[in-house]
């Protein structure tokens, strides 16, 4: 496949809020010399892209909300740091725990889905709503997210200020910070 057809897939996806996609073209941007990577960088790391945090960790361009909620990310989702994706018996595992009600467990599905691990997206998303509904604070945050860009959702940015409140109200740190974020 010629290398500009590749380009304009990736730029697609990462407009169409794909975090991984977002993290490859931050990246590709910055060695370009091209700041607007940081912009891609930070979007993907608010919703739990963990080489993103880490990347803008190693530039020394993270803020301390986000090194928090990666904190978080890898105390909830015990399997964030794995790197390659999911076995089919591992997602079946993971369905029959988020079946139970576990909210952690279905959160986890939506990060798991974040961070390129074999989870598909409609099957994310359906897991993040449910942990949301069970009051999740960074579900809230996942959620509010795909609101204020339009991702997945319609954009609606009052919509993601409300589940961006709720998720502070439950606790999260992060929430509390993106009116800072994003202009």
């Amino acid at each position: 496949m010629p290398t500009y057809l590749i380009a304009n897939e990736l730029i697609k996806d990462a407009n169409n809020g794909k975090p991984h996609a977002q993290y490859l073209l931050g990246q590709d941007l910055l060695g370009k010399g091209d700041n607007s990577g940081l912009d891609y960088l930070l979007i993907a790391s608010t919703q739990g892209h963990h080489k993103s945090i880490s990347f803008l960790e190693a530039l020394d361009k993270v803020k301390p909300e986000l090194v928090n909620y990666k904190s978080v990310l890898s105390s909830q989702c015990k399997y964030i740091s794995v790197t390659k994706k999911f076995s089919d018996a591992k997602k079946k595992e993971l369905r029959k725990i988020g079946n139970t009600g576990d909210i952690t467990t279905q959160f986890c599905m939506w990060i798991y889905y974040v961070n390129n691990l074999g989870i598909k997206k409609p099957e994310a998303y359906t897991w993040l709503k449910q942990a949301a509904g069970n009051n999740h604070p960074e579900a809230l945050l996942g959620l509010g997210l795909l609101y204020y860009f339009g991702y997945i959702v319609p954009e609606e940015k009052s919509k993601a200020t409300r589940l961006f409140s709720k998720s502070k109200e439950l606790g999260s740190d992060l929430s509390f910070s993106l009116k800072n974020y994003f202009k």
